[in-house]
């Protein structure tokens, strides 16, 4: 019976976890879109445009 104890609370614990877990993944997902956004559109160049 003890081990039925143990392991309800390692639950708990792992169901605790994962909720913080899920939220660290959801606060880092948001910054790394965020600073995706914060990088500027690269133009096209053509290095040969100048020679034609």
């Amino acid at each position: 019976m003890a081990r039925r104890e143990e392991r309800g609370g390692k639950r708990s614990e792992n169901s605790q976890q994962s909720q913080e877990q899920k939220e660290k993944n959801a606060a880092a997902e948001k910054a790394y879109k965020d600073a995706l956004k914060r990088i500027p559109d690269q133009k096209n160049s053509d290095p040969w445009a100048n020679m034609r």
